[in-house]
């Protein structure tokens, strides 16, 4: 008795290896669109925890600005004015939202650059006394006035201005840093120790 092979019996187990083949290349599919979709919602809640945490640091100095403004309003003194211009947060404000805050940006104050671990109470909340605006420029001649007051010499004062003042880790002389807007007097876009003065 003879045994014919037919074609039909190679064929089944072909057809189940092309079925699971496809199945594979589905279920991989499906697998990849799933990780992406959840690697896309995890740096959402990445950014919008980012965000939460700088509004809620941003929101932390000025009421800490608003605080120092309140007291120079109600006191009037050169000693109130001058510790809300001295105030500085060096900790940081993350501006660029990319987890560093120790960058150069022209976002915080709108063309006026700024470092991110250097921001003074002048640049976050507006103060008024009386009718003098606490800027940058007036909170100067305000810290060299109380300075002076508290009988400073003139090399007491430039030394207690540069090291009260500072322009942050990433300042490289760009021409739009508030800190050369305020301090190059020469003109020729930089800042030398020489400039930041009272005088």
């Amino acid at each position: 008795m003879k045994i014919i092979k037919t074609s039909k019996g190679l064929e089944m187990p072909i057809q189940v290896f092309i079925v699971l083949f496809v199945l594979l290349a589905v279920a991989m599919l499906v697998l990849q669109m799933v990780s992406q979709q959840f690697q896309q919602q995890t740096e959402q809640m990445k950014k919008e925890e980012m965000k939460r945490a700088y509004q809620q640091r941003l929101g932390s100095m000025k009421e800490t600005c608003s605080s120092l403004c309140q007291t120079a309003n109600s006191e009037g003194t050169l000693a109130s004015k001058a510790a809300y211009c001295a105030k500085s947060f060096t900790q940081g404000l993350d501006i660029t939202q990319n987890a560093l805050t120790q960058d150069y940006t022209e976002k915080f104050l709108v063309g006026i650059g700024i470092c991110e671990d250097q921001l003074y109470c002048f640049h976050i909340y507006p103060c008024e006394v009386g009718t003098a605006k606490l800027n940058a420029k007036k909170c100067i001649e305000i810290l060299c006035s109380y300075w002076d007051s508290q009988g400073f010499s003139e090399e007491e004062k430039n030394n207690a201005l540069r090291e009260f003042i500072k322009p942050g880790k990433c300042f490289d002389n760009q021409k739009n840093h508030w800190y050369v807007r305020l301090f190059d007097k020469d003109g020729d876009g930089k800042v030398s120790e020489s400039e930041v003065t009272c005088s």
